[in-house]
């Protein structure tokens, strides 16, 4: 089967190691296979079923390629993050901050639109949600996530159940 630790710890090293550089692609490409990994290793310690194994798989294709919509769907359980039904740009402007990007787990959200009916999520690399935020603060938000191990989450803004923006976050 493989050391699933030793490949995840060699790919994030790599990937930290490109976070410095402008080659965009080559992060893109070691995030995807960072996902998959997870996904493998997530499926195989049992922690996720073969259904959710195989979407997994299917939003590593995807989530780190450019934001390419406005409109996402999010699983009903709030357990599973699936954003493989793109088909609208999402506009340049960011909608948030992460105030430190890396950070050890502590950091703030700092919200540049509008906070009402949304909801923050943080998602780890399998899809599973760590951390759901429903009473958002107008303007600034702080996140303690130090018990995650270190990697890289997708921080999800919602609003009116629509994703709004994602940005990922480096946990060291």
């Amino acid at each position: 089967i493989g050391n699933y630790d030793d490949a995840i710890s060699c790919l994030e090293n790599l990937l930290y190691d490109f976070s410095n550089e402008q080659n965009q692609s080559e992060m893109e490409h070691i995030q995807t296979w960072l996902c998959k990994i997870n996904a493998e290793k997530a499926a195989y310690e049992g922690l996720i079923n073969i259904d959710e194994f195989f979407i997994a798989i299917e939003d590593c294709e995807n989530c780190y390629s450019t934001k390419k919509t406005q409109q996402n769907i999010i699983g009903y359980d709030d357990e599973v993050y699936d954003d493989s039904f793109n088909n609208k740009e999402l506009s340049i402007e960011n909608s948030f901050e992460i105030i430190p990007n890396p950070n050890q787990g502590n950091f703030k959200i700092k919200l540049l639109t509008s906070s009402n009916n949304c909801e923050i999520r943080i998602i780890n690399s399998v899809g599973q949600t760590v951390k759901r935020l429903t009473s958002i603060k107008e303007r600034l938000n702080e996140i303690n996530i130090t018990g995650l191990k270190t990697g890289y989450y997708k921080v999800v803004y919602i609003q009116d159940n629509k994703i709004i923006d994602t940005q990922t976050v480096i946990v060291k």
